[in-house]
């Protein structure tokens, strides 16, 4: 029997195709075919014009080979910058991949890893942009002038390689080294994670001056201080989440106006005596308290304080099993609202999460989820997929159970069948806790976020954001988190005016609202041109370290913006300096991505634009 004989050669491989092209049949089938007929004949001139062959065509894919990396890479610049200016209806972009290796001729046809290779690194490449491989690099370096980033090893399906992005944008620039997760999702939620109460917290420097934003109501105002923790550092979690549910638990009251949880950490950070918290928040009642786990044994010490009449109101301690925890908090809430004298809602204490776990356990599995979430990072991305997947088999009724999943998938979703995935699991959510804030809160991301990949019209996703968020607001009118995530939404779908009002009450409700709260209010004045209020928040924002070194970036290019747009460019530059100047390297994101990063609330394209082009030509990069 003979052995075919197999002829092989090196070649260098030019792979693109289409960017959501299924999505764009979908919407318009005749004008997204005219378009890419249009397309076609521009990228053959550019293989004719570079001696590139056409080899295969799959509808909106294209495979061609190359003698020459030089005129490959050659070839993609010129095609890109042409499908940039051309003004087609529908405009359609493309990605591209090139690499250099062996091949296999197949009659015309080219097959093996060398154009594998090639597909994959169109895959990785993002739309308008150039991927190449490292054989490429090594043999257009020295004979081009490009500006090229090192990706680093990548890995698409099971291939592993090493990555270079040419790019053609200063806008492209990327980090892709350690991110496994979506890195435009991990941004939305970086800024919305303690929307609605019951969430964990970002921890505050001790630098923070204080701020004097009073809310002028007739309602009592309480603050509870974050519970201490007398046991093993491991049941930090517990002391936590009595704190968190007994802020939540009372902020159900209206007649009740709660302080955030932020504001309680810095004051206990500052130890602010009771005079100050009088002074600085006109807080009346303040509720302290202890937490020890030994074993199954749990004891709780709590006191509530009348800051105005100096007197004790209520001071107990409990000695319980720790199954009996939610029992102990609810007898904790009841009491302390007697001795204010609000008359108990029937029902009101059902409205508390706790209510839908079946064991103490898994209340706590979920703190521990919750506090990989809040630190974003794609380790801890992954430890609340693990622990949210446990709760998903021991309790897979439970809304909580099916949230905190959600917010993984919120991450981690990469293709349209992921999102529609995950969309119907934040539905269900809904389904089964339609009074919990945060299952409509997350719906709303999805249809925010994902909202190419779940709907043929983004208006209409974008609406039933709205709709989510405006439902959210309602069931926790006390949080701060509950008006800046109906702000947030506003203004993703462009009312900005309707929008500021959500702001300032979250703001006014917590003086010492997160950074995140005080950046999407700051990128909402700017566009709508109200720098008098703009310029104080932005210097805020700016100057004090306790915030985000990203929310300061954003900060420093706002001002800069300002100034720039006020005729003053030599204060607009001195901006620029100070935002170079920030440690950014933890990040893994250039200051032009963390200051575009955070404008995605903002849906005004020409705005972006206009922001994008002023910084540039401040000398941004």
């Amino acid at each position: 029997m003979s052995i075919e004989k197999i002829d092989r050669k090196i070649s260098v491989i030019f792979a693109t195709d289409v960017v959501d092209y299924s999505l764009h049949m979908e919407k318009d089938e005749s004008g997204t075919v005219t378009s890419l007929r249009t397309y076609e004949k521009i990228l053959k001139e550019a293989f004719k014009k570079h001696g590139g062959r056409l080899f295969n065509t799959g509808g909106d894919s294209f495979l061609a080979e190359f003698s020459s990396a030089v005129k490959a890479v050659e070839c993609a610049i010129d095609f890109q910058n042409i499908v940039k200016e051309k003004k087609a209806n529908p405009s359609l972009s493309f990605r591209i991949g090139i690499n250099a290796g062996d091949v296999i001729l197949q009659k015309k046809n080219l097959l093996g890893d060398g154009v594998n290779l090639a597909a994959r690194l169109e895959q990785l490449s993002q739309p308008n942009g150039i991927t190449i491989s490292k054989s490429i690099y090594d043999y257009i370096e020295g004979k081009l002038d490009l500006k090229i980033q090192d990706l680093g090893i990548q890995q698409v399906k099971k291939n592993k390689f090493h990555a270079f992005d040419i790019l053609l944008d200063p806008a492209q620039k990327r980090d892709l080294r350690k991110k496994k997760f979506n890195l435009k999702i991990a941004c939305i939620v970086a800024l919305f994670l303690l929307l609605f109460g019951v969430a964990y917290y970002q921890t505050i420097s001790n630098d923070e001056t204080p701020e004097t934003i009073i809310t002028k109501s007739d309602r009592p105002s309480i603050l509870v201080l974050p519970f201490k923790n007398l046991s093993a550092s491991d049941n930090e979690f517990v002391a936590s989440g009595i704190t968190d549910t007994l802020i939540s638990t009372l902020s159900n009251y209206e007649q009740l106006l709660v302080q955030s949880r932020n504001t309680s950490d810095f004051v206990s950070k500052n130890k602010f005596s009771d005079k100050e918290i009088l002074e600085n928040y006109k807080t009346q009642y303040v509720i302290s308290g202890s937490v020890q786990v030994a074993g199954e044994k749990t004891r709780i010490n709590v006191q509530l304080n009348d800051l105005v009449k100096n007197d004790t109101l209520y001071s107990e301690k409990y000695d319980f099993e720790l199954q009996d925890l939610f029992k102990v908090q609810d007898t904790l809430s009841e009491e302390i609202l007697n001795k204010l004298s609000i008359k108990l809602i029937v029902g009101s204490l059902g409205q508390d999460y706790r209510k839908y776990f079946k064991s103490v356990e898994s209340w706590r599995k979920s703190f521990r989820a919750r506090s990989e979430l809040i630190k974003g990072t794609p380790e801890s991305i992954q430890n609340l997929g693990r622990l949210a997947d446990e709760l998903m088999r021991d309790e897979p009724d439970n809304p909580m159970s099916l949230v905190l999943k959600g917010w993984h998938l919120l991450y981690t979703v990469t293709n349209k069948q992921e999102a529609i995935k995950g969309y119907e699991l934040a539905l269900k959510s809904i389904e089964l806790g339609p009074d919990i804030s945060e299952t409509h809160v997350l719906t709303a991301f999805f249809e925010f976020g994902h909202a190419e990949k779940l709907f043929d019209l983004r208006t209409d996703a974008l609406a039933l954001a709205e709709k989510r968020a405006l439902i959210a607001g309602e069931l926790n009118k006390s949080s701060p988190h509950a008006f800046a995530s109906v702000g947030n939404i506003l203004s993703g779908v462009g009312k900005y005016k309707e929008a500021l009002p959500n702001y300032r009450k979250a703001i006014a409700i917590a003086p010492h609202a997160e950074s995140w709260i005080k950046t999407a209010f700051l990128n909402t004045l700017v566009i709508l041109e109200k720098y008098d209020e703009a310029i104080p928040l932005a210097i805020e924002l700016a100057s004090a370290d306790q915030f985000a070194s990203n929310s300061r970036a954003a900060a420093f290019s706002m001002l800069a913006f300002i100034n720039f747009k006020q005729g003053n460019k030599k204060k607009a530059n001195q901006f620029i300096g100070k935002l170079q100047n920030l440690d950014l390297k933890k990040l893994q994101m250039s200051p032009l991505e963390i200051v575009m990063g955070s404008l995605y609330n903002i849906e005004d394209d020409s705005f972006k634009e206009e922001f994008k082009k002023t910084l540039n030509g401040l000398g941004l990069i």
